[in-house]
C-alpha cells in the first residue's frame, strides 16, 4: 500500500540491539523544516510516569527521502514512546504534523 504523507518507522535491529525511527516523505513535497518532540511512558512502583521531553530539530525532509530520527538500545522498548513531528514548507508554515508510538 502506498502511502500519500509523511509516515514514521521503526525499524529493529536485534544483531545490534538498537532500534532506529526514520521519518519518511513518500511525496514529491520538499520539507525544510522537521521539528519532533518525543518522550516516553514508564510504570513505576504501580503509577504511570511520564519521561523527560525532548525537543528536536531537522533540516530538510526531501521528497522521497528519509531522516534517521531516533537511536537507541532494545531495551528502551520497555516503555511506551511517543513522538509529536511537525513539518513546515519553503516559506516556513506548518503544513502536517502527526504522532507515532512504539
Amino acid at each position: 500500500m502506498k502511502k500519500d504523507k509523511p509516515y514514521a518507522q521503526m525499524t529493529k535491529l536485534e544483531a545490534e540491539y538498537k532500534f532506529h525511527v526514520h521519518l519518511h516523505n513518500p511525496t514529491d513535497t520538499l520539507y525544510t523544516k522537521v521539528s519532533m518532540e518525543t518522550g516516553a511512558y514508564v510504570f513505576f512502583d504501580d503509577e504511570l510516569v511520564t519521561t523527560n521531553k525532548v525537543n528536536k530539530e531537522f533540516g530538510e525532509l526531501p521528497p522521497q527521502g528519509f531522516l534517521l530520527v531516533d537511536e537507541s538500545d532494545l531495551g528502551e522498548l520497555d516503555h511506551k514512546i511517543w513522538y509529536k513531528f511537525q513539518l513546515f514548507d519553503q516559506k516556513g508554515k506548518l503544513v502536517e504534523k502527526f504522532e507515532f508510538n512504539i
